[in-house]
């Protein structure tokens, strides 16, 4: 007997300063279930821009505290 499931893969962006936004290069990451080897969802796969803005908006927000 063979059973299958339906999966449905969920798609994430990334939260950067409080906002959600895709990747600035638009790439996106499927991850895979480790105990089915199957997809169960797609990030936005930041990219070196991406991450400067992060570091920006964190040292924006230590810099206000």
């Amino acid at each position: 007997m063979t059973t299958t499931t339906s999966v449905r893969i969920r798609r994430h962006q990334l939260l950067l300063g409080g906002s959600w936004s895709e990747a600035s290069g638009g790439d996106t990451a499927v991850l895979d279930s480790p105990a089915t080897g199957e997809p169960v969802a797609e990030v936005a796969a930041a990219g070196a821009a991406d991450v400067e803005r992060a570091v920006t908006f964190a040292h924006e927000s230590f810099e206000r505290h």
